[in-house]
């Protein structure tokens, strides 16, 4: 038997050993008929990464943003430990980067940044030492992981205008359902009221307003750039279009930091190539700012620094940080 039809028999037993195990840790542990079927589906997908590794990654990058409100709700849960379906995903996903990095080893070290990536995550696993809440500080480096993997991977694979042109498809299409359901809430009066605040904000399929507001900064800065590059009249449309509902939707979740990340953007971006719409733009975020209270009272509340307000918080947050680092850098 040749050695690749013994991988192809380790390959399967692996996959019958691994679906037996789903099965009976999903008895003992009494997981639901949707997150034994969400298991089963992500240990599959996995055996897809060997000949499909820029497939799968596109795959995950659609399906994550679609399901961010709905994968906060736990698979299994005691006092000390929590996992929902977000964090399966993304243990997957770092599951995955391994596989594809034990495929190409050598190309690791030509990535850009990756020494200065690895380092970060050194030191981050070293803090756990001085942790104060241990659950947590893994959770976060779990997350920091998850962004490193994508990136890490994205240079990996990604080595033609082909397989560019696929990432920006695939993430272009991550953001329609997001748009979608947040000009739904829009329209429908619904959201999220956060404390302190009279006014709604929708999240789209994210959990929280400011996740789908700084997603939609990263579409609207593609989307931008597609529009600039294209000649295709269809394709030009499409980009508008999308463009317009991104930015409308946007606007609903009421982020500051994300209106400033579009207005710096939009605002580079036509300093240099249209400059005529560079004012015309300042005018029209004149006359938005003057008609529309909400956005009055959310920019007001940066000059007034109203004691309750979200800012303040994160300014005594960052002192105590602050402090704590002080008192403890290490």
């Amino acid at each position: 038997m040749s050695l690749t039809g013994k991988n192809n028999i380790y390959k399967y037993v692996a996959l019958v050993f691994g679906l037996i195990l789903i099965s009976i840790i999903s008895i003992c542990f009494n997981f639901s008929l949707l997150a034994s079927l969400f298991l089963v589906a992500g240990f599959v997908g996995l055996f897809f990464v060997q000949k499909h590794p820029l497939e799968t990654i596109l795959v995950f990058l659609i399906i994550r943003p679609n399901i961010d409100m709905i994968g906060t709700k736990p698979i299994f849960q005691n006092t000390n430990l929590l996992i929902n379906y977000n964090a399966v995903m993304v243990i997957l996903l770092i599951i995955a980067t391994g596989i594809i990095f034990l495929n190409k080893p050598a190309k690791l070290k030509k990535i850009p940044g990756f020494w200065t990536g690895t380092i970060f995550l050194i030191i981050s696993l070293l803090s756990f030492l001085w942790s104060v809440n241990l659950s947590s500080s893994i959770a976060e480096l779990i997350r920091i992981l998850s962004i490193f993997s994508v990136y890490f991977v994205a240079s990996l694979l990604i080595d033609n205008k082909k397989k560019f042109k696929k990432l920006n498809i695939a993430i272009i299409i991550s953001a329609i359902l997001p748009i979608i359901v947040a000009l739904a809430q829009y329209g429908l009066g619904r959201g999220e009221t956060i404390f302190g605040e009279f006014f709604i904000r929708t999240t789209g399929t994210f959990f929280y307003p400011n996740s789908l507001a700084f997603f939609l900064v990263l579409i609207i800065g593609i989307l931008i750039a597609n529009l600039s590059s294209t000649q295709n009249n269809i394709s030009k449309f499409n980009y508008s279009f999308l463009l317009g509902l991104s930015l409308i939707a946007l606007l609903s979740t009421y982020t500051r930091g994300a209106w400033l990340g579009v207005i710096i953007i939009l605002g580079i971006y036509t300093l240099i190539k249209h400059r005529k719409i560079f004012f015309l733009g300042g005018l029209v975020l004149f006359v938005v700012y003057m008609f529309m209270p909400v956005i009055q009272e959310r920019i007001s509340d940066i000059i007034r620094l109203e004691p309750f307000s979200s800012l303040i918080w994160r300014f005594r947050l960052w002192g105590d940080m602050i402090a704590s680092f002080v008192k403890r850098p290490i």
